[in-house]
């Protein structure tokens, strides 16, 4: 009746089971092949389930649901006639081979837990494969499949574990499923290749990082790129291919060709490189290719589950591919798993959601666990493993329960059987334990006492944190709080000392005094709340109890240190009487403990018996017969290491941590924000392996690396330290480090060695702030810090009239390590002075690579050193100093020819020279003659201006850096991101400095700034077009427009929106006025145009024009290839070439520009001349003079950003990083102090002009006579069609009818007028595509003339007999009489734009002749008639002046039209009865007509003879 339950999902991924590769592709495929099912957990309840989402896929599978054999195959043609069908039975045969089955074992030996968080309830851990081990599923057999429950031991700082000191538990699940080695071997090799070259590819990057030698790093690479060739080699055929399926041979097939193709490409980069990060980026390449083909969707065997259980409740767990622990017997040792029978480290983790919260931010365990995965015939290679380490013991266990009556323990009456498993719902009397088959059980049973009653905690320990409960209660929910009857207990409940009783034990000393412990999940005042069982941080009116936990730091004295050093103090306590090794609780539901407490009503007792093999064939299962009823039930396995536990003691060497996410490794650190009031905030944790010192006065030292900080699997920053883990077996150990304000200081072996550096800082100002606490920021101010040197720069007056410092240089003088990887960062904190003298911090950035901004120092005051590649010297200004040049007087120059000849009218425009420098060939045939006449192109880039290499980004004086606030989010857009606050611009400049404090430092690097005023500028933007936008119409198309930008300043297009398009010709140029720096930032946005609702936003970009206009490669505005006066290249800059040359040398320290001549000028030492660069150039009259064009010349030779067009990438806020569409496009910026501005371009999109184009159709001949007559005669009804492809006009003649010999007389005009755009040669139709569209949209065609013959038919559809298509640019020439018209005047059928003896006809102007008409529905093409035409085109104003009409209508002109001289035959029949008698039925009856009158008068004849011949005879006889 309820709706049907998820109980598991299985995805699969269709990228993983098909390959769209142009070769090898091939469909979605899968199968037959078992797949698995996952989700939550699986223990039944009547409350809803917090974890169904797990069933549903939202998260990862915390349980094994069940699994099917599937199999998926892509059929490309007709839809199956049902959607699902039952399985024949042959297919089901078929599949059975994929069904056989083999048995595995799984085993598992626990090392240790520890970090442990939840010790509310003694600890097990289940193992299990698929439905095998877990403890809930009685349909498989019994297996060892938990540990023993154990409670867990605090460990005297903050977390628990669990003692496993002598003995270790293991496990063993013997499971049946099909194997699939010949895939998981492979899958496994491609694996470590994988690990291994990303091993490799890590140990270079670090090589590189810490600036090693070259010959170093390139041995490093060498040897990777052998490594991987030698990999790549793998043979991967090694199975039998009997059991594969399609999947698996087109994988197969695709990883050998991707293998060849990248060693192939390694050994040709072996050979080739020559730059180490090239190669450090191919490799990374390579490594994603493998990962990519490192994948194997048909793995079927289950993956490996491991539980956390806290009594009865399974609080975390671990879920781990079995491929990663299975054993393989190929020869390859990469086949087998990586973690295959190794020991390893695994982080447990909450179920659901949990694991995401920042609430469960703690780990709830780590585990120190062996695995091995494998079939049972290969079991040795596991038991000669563990036998090596240990003893194996097996047991059988069970507990004694009993309970208090009247004061007396008995076990009668009990609420479960008197022996019993550990829950008490299995009988487990030691008398019905039958031996299994191969075993012995060896001696009598005996009591094992849980381990952690055994335990002292603070053996092995210095320090110790002492802590005791303090418990109250109420009565009444809401009453008032008092103490409870046991006031002091133990984190178990266990009634313990009161905290003013507690002793100290011998030689131990107090560190602290008693302190409420915070640092938990308790309220302000420590306390946390239950009703009764799970502690709450929140009271709440029903809670009845509440404890507080008190902590206090103990210390063991040197004495008792150096006693303990000598003679390791055992770590267990003598066993106690047997009547004290009870475990006692209130009743047998809840938690129990060691110490009797006066409630406690229930006790219990564990019984062990050990088992020995004497046919060690496999593991025993034990069988309880309990009367009639028997069942089986899975003993214990322990190892008893050989090693004993051996003392160590870990340092820490913390140095530094970076970019700290307000997030965070076996050492785990874990990193929190202590705050005066409250509790510390957990940042994030790190995980770490110390190098381990079995002789502690060995000379190694431990180095200094960057550990990765995670918090709640986000990237939380860096941690800078090392750690070493030194053996404390009475050895002496090094001297610990010193402490500064009782923190050790990190040692000088380990420590970074350092070095005087300075370190200049650029503030420039600040941009975009955001309002914090509700206030504009006013007065800010920037605190720069590194390395605990802090350094604060002046506060700006009042940011909205000028957000630059004015004095924005600042230095460091610090201590820094020579190796870049020990780096500290530059942390930037910008402070607002408020009222009242408040100072919050309203942003923060962090630079971490500060020695990416390393230069050598400044030589002196007048020349500074050049900087490595990738880093520029700011770049000043034109300042105002005087400069010397020689002026040469200018004479009289030879004019050319094209100087002295007449101008001609201009008829190119800014289109032609876009169209000219682009690189397509059929666009450049849009630019006409432009290239011709000796115009320069310009450079269109395909991306960013300030992405292109040679210009660095624009940020060679200045860079932006981002100011946060609060914490940030994965995944989104640093630009984007919600906790930006503003923009930080300044620069960095790291150099060293003499040893010596008495040697002068170096001059500065930042000299001869710019001024830090505001500056007015005129921008202009041109928008030339827009690429591949985002369709915002149901219509799939857009109507976009453009708004521009600065500040305040908008300028909204939305009257010019263009309809219906995607990839418009905006063709616009807009021009505004800004203050840099208070409006910097100019954003074109590209809106879609509606009439009803909003307009969409479909993408927007954002320039710096505040970097352009400082940078020193001059991006304000282009510099053009040559210098015009005029014609469409006019100089549009504010200053001429020598004037940008004069400042251009300024700026950077040069002597003045000499010029020789007016060809001639030294710069920089070198002689520049004219002739060297024009010395192929064709001149025209637009040229200016000849010393700016050497000084533009000697410009373009420099890094100067050159006129040009860029591309920019349009985002949009909703989804900021999907690009949605792109803009060409480019800035000019003008400072209004250097004068107006040149004329700007005019990019307005090209208007077609008005044509008229009219065709006379005077005869036709030879078309073909499709119709015959009543009376059989073949003929035609012929008339005549024409159009302008694309326009929907057409035009026909008057039909001449009965044409009997393929020819018709016509004289007719036909008249199209269109739109002609003539430089790009097409024809421009706008009309709207269904009659409810609002807008026309407008479509650009090659203008063809389409001419049509065909047949009339009265009551039928007419026939169409032959066509003829002319394109006006490359017309046929027509044949002057209709002999010589033939197929041969047409252009190739095949290819049609291999024309024969063509012309165009806005060149001709007229054209008068025959052409001949195809029938181009037949394969070959066919003659089926000839056309007399004139041909005629004007432009709009020609045919005003010469006007005619249509057909031969008024005014029937230019030229006149008479009617056809068509022959008396012509007619239709039905309208003319006398016609078609005499010309229709008369010629086909007249012989037939006069020999039946012949017929007719001989008939008569001979009827009038015979008639008269009786008579006549009578009357002679009678005479």
């Amino acid at each position: 009746m309820n709706k049907d339950d998820i109980i598991g999902t299985h995805f699969l991924n269709i990228a993983e089971i098909s390959s769209s590769s142009d070769s090898g592709g091939f469909p979605p495929t899968f199968g037959p092949c078992f797949i698995n099912f996952y989700g939550s957990p699986r223990e039944y309840s009547d409350l809803p389930d917090e974890y169904e989402d797990l069933n549903r896929g939202k998260g990862e599978g915390v349980a094994y649901r069940g699994r099917a054999l599937i199999e998926l195959t892509t059929n490309v043609g007709d839809m199956p006639e049902r959607p699902v069908a039952i399985i024949e039975d042959t297919e089901l045969e078929r599949v059975k081979v994929f069904m056989r089955t083999r048995r595995y074992c799984l085993h598992a030996t626990f090392m240790e837990a520890t970090n442990i968080s939840v010790a509310d309830a003694p600890i097990e851990f289940e193992f299990s494969i698929g439905n095998y081990g877990n403890k809930l599923d009685d349909t498989v057999p019994a297996a060892s499949s938990t540990t023993q429950p154990t409670n867990a031991v605090y460990d005297g700082n903050h977390f628990y574990f669990l003692p496993w000191l002598d003995t270790k538990p293991c496990v063993a699940v013997n499971a049946d499923w099909e194997d699939i080695s010949f895939r998981i071997d492979n899958y496994n090799c491609l694996c470590r290749i994988c690990d291994r070259l990303e091993e490799n590819i890590k140990m270079v990057k670090n090589s590189y990082r810490r600036d090693l030698p070259t010959a170093e790093i390139a041995a490093q690479l060498i040897g990777l790129m052998d490594t991987l060739i030698i990999d790549t080699r793998k043979d991967l055929s090694r199975h039998d291919k009997s059991v594969w399926t399609d999947l698996d041979s087109e994988l197969h097939t695709m990883r050998l060709s991707e293998l060849a193709r990248i060693r192939m490409e390694v050994e040709r980069l072996r050979e080739n490189a020559t730059d180490i990060k090239e190669v450090i980026t191919e490799c990374e390449g390579y490594l994603q290719r493998l990962r990519d083909i490192s994948i194997e969707p048909q793995n079927s065997l289950p993956d490996v589950i491991i539980w956390m259980l806290c009594g009865n409740k399974r609080v975390a767990y671990y879920r781990m591919p079995a491929c990663d622990v299975l054993h393989s017997t190929c020869e390859d040792p990469d086949a087998i798993g990586k973690f295959c029978g190794k020991v390893q480290t695994i982080t447990m983790k909450y179920p659901g959601k949990k694991g995401y919260s920042k609430h469960h931010w703690d780990i709830p365990c780590i585990l120190r666990i062996q695995i091995w995965l494998g079939l049972v015939r290969n079991e040795s290679v596991w038991t000669n493993t563990i036998h090596s380490k240990g003893e194996v013991s097996v047991v059988a266990e069970t507990y004694e329960n009993q309970m208090n009556v009247v004061g007396m323990w008995t076990s009668k009456g009990l609420t479960r059987p008197k022996f019993s498993d550990a829950r008490g719902t299995v009988s487990l009397h030691k008398d019905n334990f039958v031996e299994p088959q191969g075993w012995k059980f060896e001696g009598d049973w005996f009591i094992s006492v849980e381990s952690s009653i055994q335990y002292d905690l603070d053996s092995g320990r210095k320090v110790f944190l002492e802590d005791v409960f303090e418990n109250e209660s109420r009565l009444i929910p809401g009453g008032q709080w008092q103490a409870a009857n046991v006031t002091w207990t133990d984190v178990k409940g266990d009634r313990a000392t009161d905290r003013d009783e507690i002793q100290l034990p011998e030689g131990w000393i107090w560190e602290t005094e008693w302190q409420v412990d915070l640092n938990r999940a308790v309220d302000e005042h420590g306390w946390e709340y239950t009703l009764s069982t799970g502690y709450s941080s929140v009271e709440k009116n029903y809670h009845l109890y509440r404890r507080k936990r008190w902590v206090r730091r103990r210390k063991l004295t040197a004495a008792a240190a150096a006693k303990r050093a000598s003679a390791i103090k055992k770590t267990k306590k003598h066993h106690k009487d047997d009547d004290d090794n009870w475990e006692y609780a209130k009743i047998f539901a809840t938690k129990f403990h060691t110490n009797r407490a006066k409630s406690d009503l229930v006790r219990r007792r564990r019984w062990h018996r050990n088992l020995r093999a004497v046919k060690p064939n496999k593991l025993p299962v034990l069988e309880i017969k309990d009367g009639r009823d028997s069942f089986t039930y899975a003993p214990r396995i322990f190892l008893v290491p050989n090693m004993k536990p051996r003392k160590f003691q870990l340092r820490c060497y913390i140095y530094q941590a970076q970019e700290i996410l307000l997030s965070p490794p076996p050492v785990v650190v874990e990193i929190f924000d202590y705050d005066k009031f409250g509790s510390p905030e957990y940042l994030g944790r790190t995980m770490a392996t110390p190098m381990i010192k079995l002789n502690p006065n060995e000379a190694r030292t431990p180095k200094l690396a960057w550990s990765k900080i995670e918090r709640l699997n986000e990237y939380g920053g860096e941690l800078l330290a090392a750690f070493e883990l030194l053996l404390d077996e009475g050895a002496d150990l090094p001297f610990a480090p010193t402490k500064k304000d009782n923190i050790y200081i990190v040692p000088p072996g380990i420590r970074p060695v350092l070095r005087r550096t300075a370190i200049e800082v650029l503030c420039w100002g600040l941009r975009n702030l955001k309002r914090y606490h509700l206030l504009d920021v006013h007065s800010p101010s920037v605190e720069l810090e590194c390395g605990g040197n802090i350094q604060k720069s002046i506060t700006i007056k009042n940011v909205k009239k000028n957000p630059n410092f004015s004095d924005p240089v600042i230095f460091f003088d610090v201590m820094l390590p020579k190796e870049e990887i020990y780096t500290p960062p530059m942390n930037i904190r910008v402070i607002d002075h408020r009222a009242f003298g408040r100072k919050p911090i309203v942003g923060v950035a962090v630079l971490k690579r500060l020695m990416d901004y390393y230069c050598e120092p400044a030589g002196s005051e007048d020349e500074v050193s050049e900087l490595p590649e990738g880093i520029v010297l700011p770049a000043s200004m034109a300042a105002s100093r005087d400069r010397v040049a020689i002026e040469i007087e200018h004479t009289g120059e030879s004019k050319t020819d094209e100087e002295e000849a007449p101008k001609q009218k201009e008829e190119t425009d800014w289109w032609c020279k876009y169209y000219a420098s682009r690189t397509n060939t059929e666009e450049i045939r849009k630019s006409g003659d432009y290239l011709e006449r000796g115009y320069y192109t310009v450079k269109i880039h395909e991306c960013e201006l300030e992405k292109q290499e040679d210009y660095h980004g624009f940020q060679d004086l200045i860079q932006s850096f981002s100011m946060h606030r609060g914490k940030n989010k994965k995944g989104s857009r640093e630009d984007d991101d919600d906790t930006t606050v503003g923009e930080f611009k300044g620069s960095f400049r790291v150099y060293p400095l003499p040893a010596d404090p008495n040697v002068p430092i170096p001059p500065k690097i930042f000299r001869s700034l710019p001024p830090s005023n505001i500056v007015h500028c005129m921008v202009r933007v041109y928008i030339i077009r827009a690429f591949d936008l985002s369709p915002k119409d149901a219509n799939g198309l857009s109507d976009p427009y453009c708004i521009v930008s600065i500040g305040k300043n908008k300028i909204k297009d939305r009257e010019n929106y263009i309809a219906n398009d995607l990839n418009p010709t905006f063709g616009r140029m807009f021009e505004l006025s800004c203050q840099l720096p208070l409006e910097k930032d100019l954003k074109i946005s590209i809106m879609d145009w509606d009439l009803i609702s909003k307009d969409d936003l479909i993408g927007e970009t954002v320039i710096d024009l505040e970097n352009r206009y400082l940078s020193r490669y001059r991006a304000t505005c282009g510099l053009p290839k040559s210098y015009c006066t005029s014609g469409i290249n006019q100089w549009r800059d504010s200053q001429t070439p020598k004037e940008i040359l004069d400042a251009w040398c300024e700026s950077r320290g040069l002597p003045p520009v000499r010029y020789i001549s007016n060809t001639q000028l030294l710069m920089d030492g070198r002689i520049y001349s004219l002739d060297d660069y024009e010395q192929n150039l064709k001149k025209h009259e637009h040229l200016g003079a000849a010393d700016q064009r050497l000084a533009l010349h000697a410009l373009l030779s420099q890094t100067i950003v050159q006129e040009h067009i860029e591309t920019r990438a349009l985002y949009s806020p909703l989804q900021p990083l999907i690009e949605q569409g792109r803009l060409q496009m480019w800035v000019d910026i003008f400072p209004k102090e250097l004068g107006p501005p040149g004329p700007p371009f005019d990019i307005s999109p090209r208007r077609p002009k008005q044509y008229e184009l009219r065709v006379i159709v005077y005869n036709t001949s030879a078309v073909i006579l499709n119709d015959k007559s009543i009376t059989g005669q073949q003929m035609s009804d012929i008339y005549v069609k024409g159009w302008i492809r694309g326009i929907d006009k057409k035009e026909k003649t008057d039909v001449h009818y009965r044409s009997l010999d393929g020819s018709g007389n016509f004289n007719w005009r036909f008249i199209f007028p269109f739109d002609y755009m003539p430089a790009e040669k097409c024809v421009v139709i706008s009309k709207k595509k269904h009659f409810w569209s609002l807008d026309k949209t407008t479509q650009m065609l090659p203008p063809v003339l389409q001419i049509q013959i065909w047949d009339n038919d009265l009551f039928s559809k007419d026939d169409y007999l032959g066509t003829l298509e002319l394109n006006i640019h490359s017309m046929s020439k027509p044949a002057k009489t209709d002999k010589k018209c033939n197929l041969d005047q047409l252009p190739d059928y095949e290819n049609p734009s291999n024309s024969k003896n063509t012309t165009s006809l806005f060149e001709m102007k007229q054209m008068h002749g025959w052409w001949p008409l195809v029938n181009e529905d037949t394969k070959n093409r066919q003659l089926t008639g000839k056309i007399e035409m004139s041909i005629e085109i004007l432009t709009a104003e020609e045919a005003a002046q010469r006007p005619a009409g249509v057909g031969r209508s008024d005014p029937n002109a230019n030229p006149h039209l008479d009617p056809p001289d068509r022959p008396a035959t012509s007619f239709l029949w039905f309208t003319s009865p006398f016609k078609s008698c005499r010309f229709i039925v008369w010629p086909n009856i007249r012989y037939y007509c006069c020999i039946g009158i012949c017929i007719a008068v001989l008939v008569v004849f001979v009827l009038v003879f015979v008639y008269a011949i009786p008579a006549n005879l009578a009357s002679k006889i009678v005479k």
